[in-house]
């Protein structure tokens, strides 16, 4: 009797962690194809892909405020670059850096790089 509450207590423990995948994010499984907003930015950042400076490009998400954010940044290291931050609708939240209209990139958590080209051209 022992042996069968420890099992059942092992399965029901083993279904109530399950995580449902692929994880939502700004209410779609995919936010580069499914955001359109999203999807033309880097609609149009692939249709650049032959220009040098488009080859650092990349776009991020992280946590900010907790809210997801999208950040479109580079790692070029020749070009001085303002890094935009969006909200899940495509609004500007404001630009890495200090000063109006600034945030501070402390408070970006978690980000992850969820689109690049190809032919990236800088190394992780």
């Amino acid at each position: 009797m022992k042996k069968l509450f420890v099992f059942s207590l092992f399965l029901l423990l083993s279904f109530s962690c399950k995580e449902d995948f692929p994880k939502k994010i700004c209410g779609v499984e995919n936010p580069v194809e499914k955001l359109e907003w999203l999807s033309d930015l880097v609609q149009s950042l692939e249709d650049r892909s032959q220009n040098l400076h488009e080859t650092y490009k990349y776009v991020s998400r992280a946590v900010y405020k907790n809210e997801y954010a999208y950040i479109l940044n580079n790692c070029c290291p020749f070009c001085n670059t303002i890094v935009i931050v969006y909200n899940c609708e495509g609004i500007i939240k404001g630009h890495l850096g200090y000063g109006t209209g600034s945030i501070d990139s402390s408070l970006l958590q978690d980000s992850t790089i969820i689109w690049k080209l190809i032919n990236f051209a800088c190394k992780q």
